[in-house]
């Protein structure tokens, strides 16, 4: 009994890895979408231009292995839908389809 708890307690520990999409992502291109933190938690923030405070407030669910849909909502906007997609050497940030924006990977 004591092997099948500790080969329990295992798969556990080990069966749960971060999204690639996780992480604090700068833009590459310079343009309208500065920063995406996006948090293991599901959670996201995503920041315009040299704003200090998030524009959106996000909440993100995996579409696939790299990618996710990131749900957000502003203040003063609408309700906004992105999606992020993680390639090996950057992030881009897409609204149905249309490229906004192309992001690096910062280590915190």
């Amino acid at each position: 009994m004591k092997i099948f708890l500790t080969l329990f307690t295992l798969m556990l520990i080990t069966g749960c890895n971060g999204h690639p999409a996780a992480g604090q992502w700068l833009s590459a291109t310079g343009n309208h979408y500065s920063k995406i933190v996006i948090s293991f938690d599901g959670q996201a923030q995503v920041y315009k231009g040299s704003a200090k405070l998030p524009t959106y407030h996000c909440f993100w669910a995996a579409f696939n292995e790299n990618s996710i849909n990131l749900d957000c909502g502003a203040k003063n906007e609408t309700q906004q839908n992105f999606t992020f997609e993680v390639t090996d050497t950057y992030a881009k940030l897409n609204d149905n389809k249309k490229l906004l924006a192309t992001f690096s990977n910062v280590e915190i």
